[in-house]
Order: C-alpha cells, then sequence, then structure tokens
C-alpha cells in the first residue's frame, strides 16, 4: 500500500514522471484504501506489473543502465530499465518479538506476528487468557486499523477489571477420571490454554475449569481414555452415529 503512495507523490511533484510498480500481490485494508487505489492506478503515468515471485527479481547494469529482471505471473521473463529504483520491502514481525512469544506464551505466524485467537469473533484475544494483541503487532495495519484494534482491546481488557465480576465458565470443559489417569502428561504438552496441571500427590492431571476452553485437544490425545470432553463423551458420540445411521439406511441395508 504504501508503495502506492510513493507513485502518488512522485506523481504529484514530477507530472512527467513514468512509474512502474511490480508486485506480487496488494493488499488493501479498508474502503479507503481501495478508494485510493483506484484513485491512483486510474491516473497516467503508472503501471502495474504483477510478477509470480518475488524472489525472480534482479538488478543488473546494462550499457551502464539500472535494468530490473523478473518472471510474471504468466511464468516469462520480463525486463524494466527505470533511472531510479525504490525497494518497498513487506512488513515483518520485530525482530525481539520471540523473546515476548516465549514470556507470554503465545504463537506466532510465519512472518513473525502474533496470532490471534480467531480472526472474526476473536480478532484481539490471545489463546492466553487476558493478553491482547493490536495494531502491527498482530499483521500489517493501517493508522485507522490499528488504532480501532487498540480500542477494542483496551474495552476487553477494562470489561475483565470490574469489581465483582463473575467468570462465566464453558458449560463444556474437560474432566479428567482419575482412576483411569495413567500420568503421561501427555495432554499437559499438548493443551494451548496452559489449563492442565500435574498432581504429585495424587499422580493424576488436574484442570482448571477457568482456563479450559473446551478446545477438545487433550481429550481425543488421552491414550487411556481418562479426559473426556463435558457433552461430548464416547458413549454420547457412539449413540449420535448410530442413530444417523440408522436414520439413513434402507429397509434393504443401503445407503
Amino acid at each position: 500500500m504504501y508503495l502506492l503512495k510513493f507513485a502518488h507523490q512522485a506523481m504529484q511533484k514530477l507530472p512527467d514522471v513514468s512509474v512502474v510498480e511490480l508486485y506480487s500481490d496488494l493488499c488493501l485494508l479498508g474502503k479507503e484504501s481501495q478508494a485510493f487505489f483506484n484513485r491512483v492506478s486510474s491516473k497516467n503515468g503508472l503501471e502495474l506489473l504483477r510478477m509470480k515471485d518475488p524472489n525472480s527479481i534482479k538488478i543488473v547494469e546494462e550499457n551502464g543502465k539500472i535494468s530490473i529482471k523478473y518472471i510474471d505471473v504468466h511464468g516469462h521473463s520480463n525486463s524494466v530499465t527505470p533511472d531510479m529504483v525504490v525497494l518497498a520491502p513487506a512488513i515483518e514481525g520485530a525482530r525481539d518479538a520471540q523473546v515476548l512469544s516465549e514470556v507470554l506464551d503465545i504463537s506466532r505466524d510465519r512472518a513473525g506476528f502474533f496470532i490471534e485467537k480467531h480472526t472474526n469473533i476473536a480478532p484481539v484475544s490471545t489463546l492466553r487468557e487476558g493478553v491482547f494483541v493490536a495494531g502491527c503487532a498482530q499483521g500489517p495495519k493501517d493508522i485507522q486499523g490499528s488504532f480501532a484494534q487498540g480500542q477494542a482491546a483496551a474495552g476487553r481488557i477494562l470489561s475483565h477489571l470490574i469489581p465483582g465480576e463473575k467468570l462465566a465458565l464453558e458449560a463444556m470443559t474437560a474432566e479428567v477420571d482419575e482412576n483411569l489417569c495413567s500420568g503421561c502428561k501427555i495432554c499437559i504438552s499438548l493443551c494451548p490454554y496452559k489449563a492442565i496441571t500435574y498432581d504429585d500427590v495424587e499422580r493424576h492431571v488436574t484442570i482448571n475449569e477457568i482456563l479450559c476452553k473446551a478446545c477438545g485437544v487433550c481429550s481425543a490425545a488421552c491414550p487411556s481414555g481418562a479426559v473426556k470432553a463435558k457433552h461430548f463423551t464416547d458413549t454420547a458420540i457412539s449413540a449420535e452415529i448410530k442413530g444417523l445411521v440408522e436414520h439413513c439406511q434402507g429397509k434393504d441395508g443401503s445407503f
């Protein structure tokens, strides 16, 4: 997006300039950015060239001039001979974000940004209760997007600081059958919410229902079947499958 701003400023100050933009993909954030793109791209003097792979770009010197070689989306080799080259590298997560990620125990994506709990229904929350993310810590954002996410994160934090507030527990949290638990601790390493701990005295795991978010990972991974998700027991699910099969099955045994 900021590459379009460079082109816009160049064409404003130098009306006769010709700008060529090489891109692999355009990231337009919101209607404001879309409107800006439509306005700038419609001007004479701007040429947008889409390339297949950014790593294919090579800047070489030919006959005393700069030449940019690239592969377009059709797989053909092309070149551009500009008077000036302006680099516009992609935004990546902060280098020291790894340290913060380990301290707060929250995940990052391949680009180094912190991962939100859910893109649509929990865009500023993380898998760690009480830890929120906003702005460019989550990914590339414009000023409006960062401001809106900052307000949303602040609102979520303030909603947890109400005196006397009662916490609503998940109805489908996991539970442990102490007689079946072998103490293998597999569920502890897999729980993304750190809701499971091991009781050295009783020699079985326990689940903190406040931290548990009913994701079901521990129940699926438990080799002894000691961990079960409330309202989703093996017996109940097996009965549902059996009822569905009987309902769909024809009199001759076919489906």
